[in-house]
């Protein structure tokens, strides 16, 4: 009697202290797996694993993608597994930090198809799972449709097994799916992938309910530690599951993509006699637009409305990965005096000079732009003040010999000021730009 009161007595225990929570999943093989309502596949596995360790108990509701945004929206379940990243769920839903794994989008089609550009999609259907980010995502084949001019009818459905039928029937000429469903799929021997691949994007799990933030700490805590250990339980799921590495596969899909791109090239240089006039006219505006659009014409730098955007791409980088973002306002000295002097073509040559000079000591995941006549703004991500200090030497140092060399007095101040999250790009851009200043007067006396 003694010992069934304590089993009783363990277990009650053991449930008040368990948490639940339900978790929305969709048809995403070999990534989630729903087989005779057993779910495996690699995020149930990892999720079970740390949900285990950390005494969570999980109810997973298997459903349609659309069908899970909903019942998440209603709060009918507390996390959804498997989610991309984009502007518009991150407005209404909260995105764990850590992410999965990553993957990219493909177009798949019929063995004998002889679909290998985007050009080969025009006039044709083309079948699309319902919100699917590799649709309606802003690198998405609808974007990457309309940018390029071409009429495509895309199909909706609600999972990716009935756009695999749909292929096979021939009802549409290609699909497109997750990289890691579609090679899940042919290996089942009916389709293969085109050289058309586009989008990567990291997977993460969306909350409604704020009240989970502890629960959402805990999984990214145990997930960073899983993904930092080589021998981890994390690994073993992948390569049990996924064919490559998650490494290996970029650096293939890379060489791949240049290689496609290369091919691309070569095959417009040979249809160009054969294209429509009317579309050859809309691709090069449009290429020229895009161009005019986002670099300034002198300096083939980022011109202001580009950088303030991907600007702000790196301060929403910064909020999450909590890196630190430095800021810098750059103004060339003596520039009014040597258009008077020496005459604005060579005013434009120090502008150019500056420009190259500045390019050539950041990284290329920096931000250089031009805000407008002499001056500059750059966006250095996971920067320190101390760092940025030595970048404006190595600057300086390098216009001095330039400015020896010619005789002309080129020099710049700059002024660099640390990112937090109470600042607006404005605020921070003319506070960097107030503290340039300091500088200029510290340096003209």
């Amino acid at each position: 009697m003694t010992r069934i009161f304590m089993l009783i007595f363990t277990l009650i225990v053991t449930l008040s202290f368990s948490v639940t929570l339900r978790v929305g999943i969709y048809e995403y093989p070999p990534i989630i797996i729903n087989e005779k309502n057993e779910i495996k596949g690699v995020l149930p596995e990892i999720l079970n694993f740390i949900a285990k360790k950390e005494d969570i108990h999980l109810e997973y509701k298997y459903t349609t993608f659309e069908k899970c945004f909903e019942l998440l929206k209603n709060e009918d379940i507390d996390i959804m597994l498997g989610v991309g990243y984009t502007k518009e769920r991150d407005e209404k839903f909260e995105y764990n930090k850590i992410p999965f794994i990553n993957s990219r989008g493909g177009v798949f089609v019929l063995e004998d198809s002889k679909i290998f550009s985007f050009l080969d999609i025009n006039n044709k259907k083309v079948g699309v799972l319902k919100k699917d980010i590799y649709y309606e995502g802003p690198n998405g084949l609808k974007n990457i449709a309309k940018t390029m001019g071409l009429n495509i009818e895309f199909v909706e459905y609600d999972n990716y097994s009935d756009i695999f039928k749909a292929i096979l029937t021939k009802e549409i000429s290609a699909g497109v799916f997750d990289y890691y469903i579609g090679n899940y799929f042919y290996e089942k021997k009916g389709i293969k992938e085109t050289p058309l691949e586009f989008y990567i994007i990291d997977l993460y799990i969306i909350y409604h309910n704020k009240n989970l933030k502890n629960i959402i700490e805990k999984i990214d805590k145990n997930l960073r530690e899983l993904k930092n250990n080589e021998n981890s339980v994390y690994y073993l799921i992948t390569k049990k599951y996924l064919k490559e590495n998650s490494n290996d596969w970029i650096y293939a899909f890379l060489i791949i993509s240049t290689i496609v791109f290369l091919f691309l090239i070569i095959i417009v240089i040979i249809m160009k006699k054969i294209i429509n006039q009317k579309t050859k006219e809309l691709q090069l505006k449009n290429i020229e637009l895009k161009r005019l659009a986002s670099l300034d014409s002198l300096t083939k730098v980022y011109n202001r409305r580009m950088g303030f955007e991907l600007l702000n791409h790196l301060i929403f980088l910064s909020q999450r990965k909590n890196k630190p973002l430095i800021i810098g306002f750059i103004d060339i000295d003596n520039l009014k005096y040597i258009n008077d002097n020496f005459g604005h073509s060579i005013g434009d040559k120090i502008i150019i000079t500056v420009s190259k000079i500045i390019k050539k000591n950041i990284r290329k995941s920096d931000i250089l732009a031009r805000y407008g006549g002499d001056e500059f703004f750059v966006g250095l991500y996971d920067c320190n003040i101390e760092s940025a200090k030595r970048i404006e030497k190595n600057i300086k140092f390098e216009l001095a010999n330039i400015s020896k060399s010619e005789n002309l007095p080129i020099n710049v101040s700059i002024g660099f000021i640390e990112y937090n999250e109470n600042e607006t790009i404005d605020s921070l851009i003319s506070k960097a730009d107030k503290i340039m200043y300091q500088n200029k007067r510290k340096n003209k006396h």
